[in-house]
């Protein structure tokens, strides 16, 4: 019989059948219900952290996608000679306000920029601009909370090198998966009047 306990009368000799206690009911469901929540707690805990992970490297993908395709543009960059894009022979071109932007004429000859757009609901993008065309080159899952670009050597007989700073977070996540990107990229051709 199940949950029964069969005890021998030592006077007797004869068996007997007693049942449990309420407090070893109560004693065995407690140890039953710690050893279920601890499963539950490191499951869920295990949970959190692949989710978190993930983001982590959707977002590091995110942004070395975003450096990577403004570095080839920035290494295949000419000077402008007609002064349509920038300025008469120059190469880059930074203004910080009202939002970081980057400027320079690209290997067709086109105008092309690199700048962050607030586009509404807390989502702020890298945006690429050419010839009046605008295409966004980060993820709506994402937010930009920084973009800097420093130029430097952007003087005849020197090498123009523009550095990149991005920073970018995960949205709606907390604790939301952070990163910092900084590259310094220079132009394949030298700044050299002939």
């Amino acid at each position: 019989m199940e949950g029964k306990k069969q005890k021998q009368n030592k006077s007797s000799g004869k068996f007997f059948l007693t049942g449990f206690s309420l407090i070893e009911i109560l004693v065995s469901a407690s140890i039953f219900l710690i050893i279920i929540v601890a499963i539950i707690g490191t499951y869920i805990s295990a949970i959190k952290t692949q989710r978190y992970s993930l983001a982590y490297q959707q977002l590091l993908d995110q942004a070395d996608y975003t450096i990577n395709y403004m570095s080839k543009l920035i290494r295949m960059a000419q000077k402008d000679i007609t002064g349509d894009c920038i300025a008469l022979n120059r190469n880059f071109k930074v203004v910080n306000i009202p939002f970081p932007t980057l400027t320079f004429e690209n290997y067709k000859g086109e105008c092309v920029s690199f700048y962050t757009k607030d586009i509404g609901g807390g989502i702020t993008k890298i945006a690429q601009e050419i010839s009046q065309e605008e295409m966004f080159l980060t993820s709506d899952k994402f937010k930009v909370t920084n973009l800097k670009f420093i130029l430097v050597g952007d003087e005849p007989g020197k090498q123009p090198k523009i550095t990149i700073l991005l920073e970018m977070e995960a949205r709606n996540m907390s604790p939301a998966p952070k990163i910092k990107i900084q590259t310094t990229v220079s132009q394949r051709n030298l700044n050299i009047d002939f």
